[in-house]
């Protein structure tokens, strides 16, 4: 039998071999994997433990790179970490095509006197950011008021 992937544990309970995944807490916390025992499945706790640990390992990966992100940071970065990022990667198709088309047309956008693209992230504030959003809601379907549904 091949090494146990990590944070999966093999433990004997009533004189059976059982297995254990056993993730780090903040990962749990954060909903990026869960615990889970597995008895005597060797096979099926390896296969999900291999999973799960590629899914934390992107994760961590992505949260070193947002901490990294300073106040001294460009939009530019901050756009290119959020597209590499999991909760980009989980949006259809569809709607990746249009943030990205979206998020091109506005890095020409000035702000505080310079492109989007170049700003840094201290020099950005949110009535910068409310003109940007009124600027391009209307070219976009997922940012423009009218085409939203209504409750009436």
């Amino acid at each position: 039998m091949r090494e146990l992937s990590p944070y999966l544990f093999r433990y004997i309970k009533n004189r059976r071999i059982s297995y254990r995944y056993i993730p780090p807490q903040d990962a749990v916390d954060a909903g990026v994997v869960v615990r889970k025992s597995f008895g005597n499945k060797g096979k099926e706790a390896i296969e999900f433990a291999d999973a799960q640990n590629k899914a934390m390992y992107a994760w961590k990966a992505e949260r070193k790179h947002l901490k990294n992100l300073s106040t001294s940071a460009r939009v530019l970065d901050l756009i290119k970490s959020y597209k590499e990022s999991i909760n980009f990667e989980k949006l259809a198709d569809n709607t990746k095509h249009e943030y990205a088309y979206s998020l091109s047309r506005w890095l020409d956008t000035k702000v505080a006197g310079v492109p989007l693209k170049t700003a840094k992230l201290m020099d950005i504030n949110t009535p910068m950011c409310q003109r940007l959003y009124e600027e391009h809601a209307g070219h976009s379907t997922s940012l423009n008021p009218a085409t939203l549904p209504t409750d009436g």
